[in-house]
C-alpha cells in the first residue's frame, strides 16, 4: 500500500491521492473555471456564476445547464476515468510523449475500475500506474490538459448564446451534454453551437499552452525538450475526441446532419485549424507538433484495444486536410455567431 501511495498524488491535478479514497475533481478544477469566468468577466465588470459538480457516476458523461437561474457544470466520474484511462496509456505503456528518463523496464500496475458502457460500448476504466513515476506525471498532465478542454467547451456553451437561443425557441431549462441533445431547435443549429464551444475551447487551451504549459517547470524537468509540451496537448486533444467518437458512436459518417452533435473527426480537424489560426504562420512547426501529437496519440490508443476499423492515412487526411462538411459548418457558423453574441450575457466572446 505504501508503495503504490508512493507512486501517486504528485502533482495538483492527480486524480488520485490514495487507493483507500474516491476519485474526486479536487477544488483545482473549481479554481480553474473561476479563474476562467473572472479572467473574462472581471474587466468588464460582468457577474456571471457557475457552479461545478462531481458526480460519483459510471457515465461517460461532462454536461451545462441553465434552468433560467443556475448556470451549472457536471463532470461525471467515467468520463475522468476514461480521459485518465487514455492518458496512462499514452504515457506509461507508450511514452507518446518523449521523456529525458530513457528508462525502459518499467512495471506497470493495473488497477480495475467499474465496468462502463456507452451505446452498448464497453469502455475499458481500468488505471495503469508506473513505478516510473515521472510516467505517472505526465499521464496527469494529458489528463489535466483534455479535461480542460471538455471544461472550457462546456463554459463557452454557456457563455456564448448558446442558452439564450435555446430559450428564444422554447425551452426554459436548457442543457448540453456529450451525448445527443433534445431540443426544439435544428440539428444543423445545434451543431454549429457545439463546434462553436469548440473553438471558445481551442482558443483557451492555447492561451493556457502559452501562459502556463510552455513555462511549467515540472514539465520542462521531465520532458525530453519544450517540443514535446506541444505533442502532449495534441495527446490531450485526442483522448477527449476519441472518447467522443467512441460515446457517441462514429468517427464520421455520411450523414452527418441527422445527429444532434458533429462526427468526431470534424471537430478535431476545426479544432486544429482554430490553433493553428490562432500560432500564425511563424508557429507553424509548434501546431505541427501539436498535430503529430493527435496523430500519435491516436496510432498509440488503437494499438493498445487492437482495433483496425480506421485506416491511420484515412485520419491524417481526416484531420489535416479539407472538411467538407466542416466547411460547411463553418458557413453556417458565420451567420449565427452575430445572433448568438447578440443574445448573450458576454457579447464579447
Amino acid at each position: 500500500m505504501d508503495y503504490y501511495n508512493s507512486l501517486i498524488g504528485h502533482t495538483p491535478f492527480s486524480f488520485f491521492r490514495s487507493i483507500n479514497k474516491p476519485i474526486v475533481i479536487f477544488n483545482y478544477y473549481e479554481n480553474y473555471v473561476a479563474k476562467l469566468l473572472n479572467d473574462l468577466c472581471t474587466a468588464r465588470g460582468i457577474d456571471f456564476e457557475c457552479s461545478v459538480e462531481y458526480f460519483q457516476d459510471s457515465s461517460v458523461e461532462a454536461m451545462c445547464s441553465c434552468n433560467g437561474k443556475e448556470n451549472k457544470l457536471i463532470i461525471f466520474e467515467g468520463a475522468l476515468l476514461s480521459i485518465y484511462r487514455f492518458a496512462s496509456i499514452l504515457s506509461c505503456v507508450y511514452r507518446t510523449v518523449a521523456m529525458k528518463n530513457e528508462s525502459s523496464c518499467a512495471k506497470h500496475l493495473n488497477f480495475q475500475g467499474n465496468t462502463i458502457t456507452s451505446n452498448g460500448i464497453e469502455i475499458d476504466s481500468s488505471i495503469i500506474i508506473s513505478d516510473i513515476i515521472e510516467e505517472n506525471i505526465v499521464t496527469d498532465y494529458i489528463a489535466m490538459v483534455a479535461l480542460k478542454i471538455i471544461i472550457a467547451h462546456e463554459i463557452g456553451h454557456l457563455l456564448s448564446g448558446h442558452i439564450q437561443y435555446r430559450q428564444q425557441h422554447g425551452e426554459n431549462s436548457v442543457a448540453f451534454s456529450m451525448a445527443s441533445t433534445n431540443s426544439n431547435v435544428d440539428n444543423e443549429i445545434l451543431q454549429v453551437m457545439e463546434i462553436d464551444a469548440d473553438q471558445f475551447s481551442a482558443c483557451h487551451i492555447m492561451t493556457d499552452l502559452e501562459n502556463d504549459l510552455i513555462k511549467d517547470e515540472k514539465l520542462n524537468s521531465i520532458l525530453l525538450d519544450q517540443k514535446q509540451i506541444y505533442r502532449l496537448v495534441g495527446s490531450a486533444i485526442q483522448c477527449v475526441f476519441y472518447l467522443i467518437g467512441i460515446k457517441n458512436d462514429f468517427w464520421k459518417t455520411d450523414t452527418p446532419y441527422k445527429y444532434t452533435h458533429p462526427p468526431a473527426c470534424t471537430r478535431v480537424n476545426l479544432f486544429l485549424d482554430i490553433m493553428r489560426l490562432q500560432m500564425g504562420k511563424e508557429r507553424e512547426k509548434d501546431w505541427a507538433q501539436i498535430a503529430n501529437g493527435v496523430i500519435v496519440a491516436q496510432k498509440n490508443i488503437y494499438a493498445y484495444y487492437g482495433t483496425d476499423y480506421q485506416d491511420p492515412l484515412q485520419f491524417v487526411i481526416d484531420i489535416m486536410g479539407k472538411d467538407e462538411y466542416g466547411n460547411w459548418l463553418l458557413d453556417k457558423w458565420r451567420k449565427l455567431k452575430p445572433k448568438f453574441a447578440e443574445l448573450s450575457q458576454l457579447p464579447f466572446v
